[in-house]
């Protein structure tokens, strides 16, 4: 590794180190896959596992333990996962988009907000893909699939847009006599999203 001995100062001084363990190629790895990869992709998931691995060996070498620190850390991630929201359906008292309406408007009005909230609308977008899969497994007649394709792409685009605003592309209005293009926003999308799944056969 090379540091410059002063922010100022061009001189370098370099320290030879030994990478006993083969840390530096999992997390090169690692950080490839985050790049290029959904972060819950199987390849991410394995990377990550083998580099903690290598981390909690290389801290037993220093006479430390990260065991605890990592399992502290798996033990979060499992509460919240239990913590998650998750779609529930009286089908006999709501229609589906009844059921579904409360999420769809939390989704439109953080979408709307200048500081949104991405972590809130990815949750929101969880909801919707589960809420989702509960109505194809209840109408799985084949009828919807072109729409729920639909559906399923603009909350894949939404969720990636999050993390870059210019995947969104641009919307355009139509005043009755000219279009006009401007450039799209969450809120157009999630708009969308909430029209489409209102056009779902079985939603009413």
């Amino acid at each position: 590794m090379t540091y410059k001995l002063q922010d100022s100062s061009e001189e370098t001084a370099s320290v030879q180190v030994t990478d006993t363990y083969g840390i530096l190629p999992i997390v090169n790895e690692l950080l490839v896959a985050l790049t290029y990869e959904d972060a819950d992709s199987d390849h991410v998931i394995d990377m990550l596992a083998q580099f903690e691995l290598q981390a909690i060996d290389l801290s037993r070498s220093l006479s430390g333990d990260l065991t605890n620190s990592f399992n502290e850390h798996l033990e979060l991630q499992e509460r919240l996962e239990q913590q998650k929201t998750e779609f529930h359906w009286n089908r006999v008292e709501d229609s589906f988009i009844e059921a579904l309406d409360p999420t769809l408007d939390q989704l439109n009005s953080e979408a709307q907000l200048k500081e949104h909230d991405a972590d809130k609308i990815r949750e929101l977008i969880e909801l919707i893909d589960d809420a989702l899969a509960t109505y194809k497994d209840t109408y799985g007649d084949g009828q919807d699939d072109a729409l729920l394709s639909q559906i399923n792409d603009n909350l894949t685009l939404l969720s990636r847009a999050l993390d870059n605003p210019n995947k969104l592309g641009v919307a355009r209005t139509y005043n009755g006599s000219t279009t006009k293009i401007r450039k799209a926003t969450l809120h157009d999308l999630t708009e969308n999203i909430s029209e489409d799944i209102g056009f779902l056969t079985h939603a009413e």
